[in-house]
């Protein structure tokens, strides 16, 4: 996974959630310049990962890897139920 991937999936999901950097900042008591270091593909402490994607209703498996965002995952085994 290229670096700007990584750093757009942490911006995608705070613009999805209708938040600016501070209030994500705010809601996880992450400091707003490790936010932006994250969006920019700086490596940041495990602590504000997982802060982060709580925050977001995600992983830091989605953010930092390759593995779908829960509720894409949740919608699947709903799915997957159905059938």
């Amino acid at each position: 996974m290229h670096q700007e991937e990584k750093c757009s999936r942490i911006r995608v999901l705070r613009l999805s959630h209708n938040l600016t950097q501070m209030e994500l900042a705010e809601l996880t008591g992450v400091d707003r310049t490790t936010i932006s270091k994250a969006e920019h593909g700086k490596a940041i402490r495990l602590d504000a990962g997982i802060a982060i994607a709580y925050a977001l209703n995600t992983t830091v498996e989605y953010l930092f890897g390759h593995l779908l965002p829960v509720n894409v995952r949740r919608a699947n085994k709903k799915q997957r139920e159905a059938s």
